[in-house]
């Protein structure tokens, strides 16, 4: 079909009244098409069978800027108008001697901590790993939390093995400290040793150090880890799971001042 004004036969253009039909701009965009060419009009968008709705008639799917050009991010992450972000069956990766800042997350070129690797992930995870390689990791907590996830779907945050992935958590926080807050989504923790120490030391028996916190309809899952958790004056909890969350623990060692609470 040639286009050869707006007011071509046939084809509606848009009103005050009929919004979302095509505009005189979108008409200057096709003039340049030859006779018999095919236009196709984005009409509708399903993400994962969740309907969106374009804005202004535009898509926009970021193409990669580390990796060679046309290519996927190694996220893997579609961004729809701003309105949602997913990741789907992608796998990052961390390691003690990985780099926040100009790590991209692959295996070669890794980050430093999980919290970077979640940031790094859309708001929706379906079955993502955040793969731990081996080695030791050592991190200091300075600011209540190690790790927040708060995010709908599936993450996997997984080591080798509890014996070559050790990861040594120390906080200097004076109030209580939870190091993995787990909020509306499904985490497992799996393969890994982990040790936690309190350094300071707070004079109240009134704070609570809360390693895994599983709240607003969240699920954690601890799968073949090995944990121990030293705790200076205060009440140390391992798991601390709130109203419509969940822990599930799966052949885990646990060496604690208190393993478990749960409040309605």
């Amino acid at each position: 079909m040639a286009f050869g004004s707006v007011n071509t036969p046939g084809i509606l253009t848009a009103t005050a009244q009929r919004p979302g039909l095509m505009t005189p701009a979108d008409f200057v965009k096709l003039r340049d098409m030859e006779a018999g060419a095919q236009a196709n009009v984005l009409e509708g968008v399903q993400l994962n069978g969740q309907a969106l709705t374009p804005a202004n008639k535009a898509v926009n799917i970021p193409l990669a800027t580390t990796t060679a050009a046309g290519l996927m991010s190694p996220s893997h992450i579609l961004e729809l108008n701003g309105k949602a972000r997913v990741s789907n069956g992608v796998t990052l990766w961390v390691a003690p001697d990985g780099d926040d800042t100009t790590g991209d997350g692959t295996e070669n070129n890794p980050f430093a901590t999980i919290q970077r690797a979640v940031d790094e992930l859309g708001e929706m995870c379906i079955n993502c790993t955040i793969q731990l390689k081996a080695g030791t990791y050592n991190y200091t907590i300075s600011n209540r939390n190690l790790c927040v996830i708060n995010k709908q779907g599936d993450l996997s945050i997984t080591g080798g093995d509890p014996t070559n992935t050790i990861v040594n958590i120390t906080s200097e926080v004076v109030a209580s400290c939870i190091p993995f807050a787990i909020k509306t989504c499904t985490v497992s923790i799996c393969n890994m040793t982990i040790r936690y120490y309190r350094s300071l030391n707070t004079e109240s028996t009134t704070s609570e150090d809360i390693f895994f916190n599983s709240l607003n309809g969240g699920c954690i899952n601890v799968v073949n880890v090995s944990l121990s958790m030293k705790c200076l004056n205060c009440l140390g909890y391992v798991f601390y799971a709130q109203r419509f969350s969940s822990i599930n623990i799966f052949q885990a060692n646990i060496d604690a001042l208190t393993s478990t609470r749960i409040t309605e």
